[in-house]
């Protein structure tokens, strides 16, 4: 076999474990093992055998030597010769071997004995019966005396083993020294023999070494006369042979994997650039397409906003209303789309703000209030425990937004019963809070096989096109991923035909500010109750939430049971202190049962609280004289029951007369000229009837080009610049109106109204330099959010005035400012005329029985060397919460959104306009003072803050004037006032959050 030559590195470079060893030695360590073996047997096997012949061969010899003895001893035992028989005996010294030498006469005693010198003394026999004895140290051989003697007789002999012993020794050196000198000679032959195998094993292993650490695959091994070692050398070559070609392969695939990887690379990358023209095309095309579908349906739905509140046959209103119904409906499944859009993209962020859950899911609930009472379902809210503290910290708006997919779903697939939204406080810790909210109807249910699926992005139990209910099926799927966002989850139950029940389990941070305190009914614990309500899931709520008060409940669910349990009581001594009744009974009405209750003398003072719908058909003016005391509306918030339970905690009140419901705040008006920039003709007519309504004085521009002649030609307190026309659009307009001196440029409020409603397109308009931002289609209510902002209130006219006073005077008001120029005094013709600044028009309704005198007089200004306002009490609140119900009352949807805005736009912008006043102070600008405290007394008048507004209002005056020495000390008092505010208003999380 061919060897290569030795590498030169070690082996234990090679990392071979400590404990091998080579072939050569294990092959050398087999071969003399096995000699070895082999050799002591047959030196053992020899040994023995010497021993065992030798011993014979001894016993041999003296037995005949002991018949030829004691055949000379026959004469002598016969003739009693005992000195014959010693000479023969003497003649055994010859012998070394033997020691003893005994005759025995017949009767066995001896007659004659021969002894070796230094040999022991031989022991009397015990059977000299016995021809051989053997012991390891001696031999005793015994022979009858032959002959025909009387005598007769035995010859002992005691022979040593000390001559075998030495010759078996003696063989056992010859056999131990053959055995070495084999050993020897065998393990020369076995090394020189081993060697012929060992080193064309060793050549392998040294070419195997070769081929890992030099990588050489040329090199192959020779052949062998070995059968096996040749295979084994063939193996090898085989398969460096296969590694070489593969070497080639790779190297020739080497050659060209740049050209490929960058022939790949330009794929990827036009493939990388293809997705993302993609994904901007789609996103283009969402905003493309939400702007083309939001601009015509905000015409649709603005002008049949102005329809409905036009002059209408009942026919033609229900039309219209229709209409109405399914245009929203339509801007929700866009809604929908572009949510989904933004959160499948990743570009959807959830706000953490302090909020009140219980009143977020009031709001959502109380959406659906009148579209459940168009389909005679009853709309219900069970929070448990009752009065659990729901201040959360977590995004409201996402929250409403999930609670209304559940409500408007449950509705659509229910034609009868009822709509049940529970909300359970499970667990609370010292940082968050455990939630159970579910949405349970009794509509047509949820097959098993659909439930898997209906989670999925446009995915609906019945997806044929002849389905019965519609829906891009976006809600659910909406729902489970706000909810993942989170960290919740949603589940549900349903079986065909019973009903479905959406469960949402999430977990929610506790809010950082306490929330206001509900107000107090302790007056009623321990007082009856009766509620009378057809329905036995709403009367079962209302029943937990007036016990839990401490009341004593009784609830029945027609008007004769009503009678029959008012007698009783009164009959008893035990009188129901207040009766709960809904205003849709069957059989006899409530206003029947009322007259009924009013007919009885001895129940007739029991004050009455009417529970209805949104629109429950019956007239304000009947539910007072039938002697209701106040109506809550349905499905009834916590804090609208126990304002109202509050009215009836002292006996005075409950023994007051039966008092009217007030008028709802009037019309919001407002003062000033707007400029209007809209291409879209149905757009401005929609924008055009909205501002005629608030007696606002419009002029239309077609483009942002013309606009920016508008306004460079007349004045303008406020623009509403739509973003995409023709010419020129919004963004580039707002820019050149910026160009122009500061009253007409600068300080122009330029509001966008724009139908892109994706994400970005609010922060790019106020990046251009817009003030604000309203998306299309928008709600009277919206734009009225928007515009209280920088526009005045208008005076109002003699008969409004006149209802303003009224209704100043049916609650509680703060104590008139000292300042007639205060915003907020009587006297002020801007706090006369302010829907904002009128007494509360809460959704719990009171009034008067009587009407309040007129004001009296405003007293005279006081001198201008007195500017300040009077300093608020200690304890006086910043804010008056009669502002905040009132701006309720003027959102018509009932959804608090208007409310949301405006506290929203007043936290973002007021510091901004004292931090301008202070800056316009210090330089002396009396005009940029003024510009700035006007701004700021206008939003905080209408948010009710009247400490700052009179503190903006002096601060006005004083710069007008051009005091602005006495402007300074004015500064430090407003800074105060706006941080209570401010402190005020973030403390109300349901009304701070969006």
């Amino acid at each position: 076999m061919k060897l290569p030559p030795s590498p030169t590195r070690p082996e234990a470079a090679r990392g071979a474990p400590a404990s091998e060893i080579s072939l050569n030695t294990l092959l050398r360590r087999i071969s003399q093992l096995s000699l070895g073996v082999a050799v002591g047997v047959v030196a053992l096997v020899v040994m023995l055998a010497s021993f065992g012949l030798g011993l014979l061969a001894m016993i041999d010899t003296h037995q005949v030597q002991a018949r030829v003895v004691a055949q000379n001893l026959t004469a002598a035992l016969a003739f009693g010769d005992v000195k014959a028989a010693a000479d023969t005996l003497g003649s055994l010294q010859n012998a070394p071997e033997v020691l003893q030498a005994t005759l025995y006469d017949r009767n066995g005693r001896p007659f004659s004995r021969y002894v070796r010198a230094g040999a022991p003394a031989p022991a009397a026999p015990a059977d000299l019966g016995r021809a051989l004895v053997l012991r390891p140290g001696s031999l005793t051989v015994r022979q009858a005396i032959p002959g025909e003697t009387p005598a007769g007789g035995t010859l002992e002999l005691g022979v040593s083993l000390r001559p075998l012993y030495r010759w078996t020794l003696l063989h056992v050196a010859i056999t131990a020294l053959a055995s070495a000198l084999a050993l020897v000679v065998s393990r020369v032959l076995v090394r020189r023999l081993n060697a012929s195998l060992e080193r064309p094993l060793q050549g392998l292993g040294e070419l195997m070494a070769q081929v890992s650490d030099a990588g050489d695959y040329s090199v192959r091994a020779g052949s062998s006369a070995v059968r096996e070692l040749r295979k084994l050398g063939d193996g090898f070559n085989a398969m460096l042979e296969q590694i070489h070609e593969r070497d080639k392969a790779l190297a020739s695939h080497r050659d060209h994997l740049e050209q490929e990887v960058a022939a790949r690379t330009a794929q990827l990358q036009l493939a990388k650039e293809a997705a993302e023209a993609a994904n901007r095309a789609k996103s283009e095309f969402l905003a493309t397409m939400s702007h083309e579908i939001r601009t015509p349906l905000n015409g649709v739905l603005g002008m049949n906003e102005m329809l409905i509140g036009s002059e209408l046959q009942p026919r033609q209103r229900e039309w219209a209303q229709g209409v109405q119904t399914a245009g929203r409906h339509l801007l929700g499944v866009i809604n929908d789309i572009l949510d989904f859009s933004r959160i499948e993209s990743g570009r959807l962020e959830l706000e953490a703000l302090d909020f009140d859950l219980g009143e977020a899911i009031e709001d959502a609930v109380s959406m659906f209030a009148l579209p459940a009472q168009a389909k005679g379902i009853e709309l219900a809210l069970r929070i448990v425990p009752h009065d659990a503290p729901l201040e959360l910290r977590g995004d409201p708006l996402r929250m409403r937004q999930v609670i209304s997919n559940l409500v408007g779903n449950a509705l659509k697939f229910t034609e009868v019963g009822e709509v049940v939204v529970t909300v359970e406080l499970t667990a609370q810790t010292a940082a968050d809070a455990a939630l159970r909210i579910s949405v349970k109807d009794t509509g047509v249910g949820i097959a098993p096989a659909s439930q898997a699926r209906i989670f999925d992005h446009f995915s609906q139990a019945d997806g044929s096109t002849t389905r019965q209910y519609g829906g891009a099926g976006l809600g659910l799927a909406i729902c489970r991923r706000l909810l993942d966002l989170m960290g919740g989850r949603i589940a549900v139950r349903s079986e065909p035909g019973a009903g479905a029940e959406f469960i949402v389990e999430l977990r929610l941070a506790l809010a950082r500010a306490p929330g206001r305190p509900a107000a107090a009914s302790a007056g009623l614990a321990g007082q009856r109750v009766l509620v009378v309500d057809a329905n036995a899931t709403r009367r079962e709520i209302l029943g937990e939430q007036l016990m839990g008060r401490g009341m004593r409940v009784q609830g029945v669910d027609g008007a004769s049971q009503a009678l029959d349990a008012l007698k009783r009581g009164a009959a008893a001594g035990d009188r129901y202190r207040l009766a709960l009744i809904d205003m849709d009974l069957p059989g006899m009405s409530a206003l029947e049962l009322a007259h009924a209750i009013r007919g009885r003398t001895e129940i007739a003072t029991t004050p009455l609280i009417g529970l209805g719908a949104a629109r429950s058909g019956v007239d304000e003016e009947a539910r007072a004289q039938a002697g209701f005391r106040c109506w809550i509306a349905k499905p009834l918030r916590r804090a609208e029951l126990a304002e109202a339970l509050a009215g009836f905690a002292t006996p005075e009140a409950r023994a007051a007369g039966p008092r009217r419901s007030a008028p709802s705040g009037p019309e919001i008006r407002l003062r000033g000229r707007v400029l209007l920039v809209e291409d879209n003709l149905i757009n401005q007519a929609v924008a055009l009837a909205m501002l005629d309504s608030f007696g606002l004085e419009c002029t239309v521009a077609h483009n942002g080009a013309e606009a920016v002649e508008r306004v460079r030609e007349a004045g303008f307190d406020l623009v509403l610049m739509d973003c995409q026309m023709p010419v020129m659009d919004g963004f580039q307009a707002t820019a050149e109106i910026r160009q122009l001196p500061a009253e007409r440029g600068a300080a122009l409020p330029i509001v966008a109204l724009t139908a892109n409603a994706m994400r970005g397109d609010e922060q790019a308009c106020l990046a251009a330099g817009m003030n604000g931002f309203i998306a299309k289609p928008y709600s009277r209510a919206a734009l009225a959010a928007k515009l209280v902002n920088w526009l005045e209130p208008a005076p109002a006219a003699p008969g409004e005035a006149q209802s303003a006073a009224a209704a100043a005077a049916a609650a509680p008001q703060a104590p008139a400012p000292s300042s007639p120029s205060s915003p907020s005094s009587p006297s002020s013709p801007a706090a006369a005329s302010s829907p904002l600044a009128a007494t509360p028009a809460q959704a719990v309704h009171a009034a008067p029985a009587a009407p309040s005198p007129a004001p009296a007089p405003a007293p005279a200004p006081p001198p201008a060397s007195a500017p300040a306002a009077a300093p608020p009490p200690a304890n006086a609140a910043a804010i008056n919460l009669a502002a905040i119900d009132l701006l309720r009352e003027l959102d018509d949807s009932g959804s608090g959104k208007l409310v949301h805005s405006l506290v929203a736009s007043f936290l973002d912008s007021a510091g901004a306009h004292l931090e301008r006043a202070a800056a316009g102070l210090a330089a002396g600008d009396a005009k940029a003072l003024a510009q700035a405290t006007h701004k700021l007394k206008s939003s905080a008048y209408n948010l009710g803050a009247e400490h700052l507004a009179r503190c903006c209002a002096e601060l006005e005056k004083c710069a007008r004037e051009g005091r602005l020495d006495e402007a300074r000390a004015l500064l430090a008092p407003a800074q105060r006032e706006l941080e209570r505010a401010l402190a005020e208003l973030r403390a109300l999380p349901a009304l701070a959050a969006p």
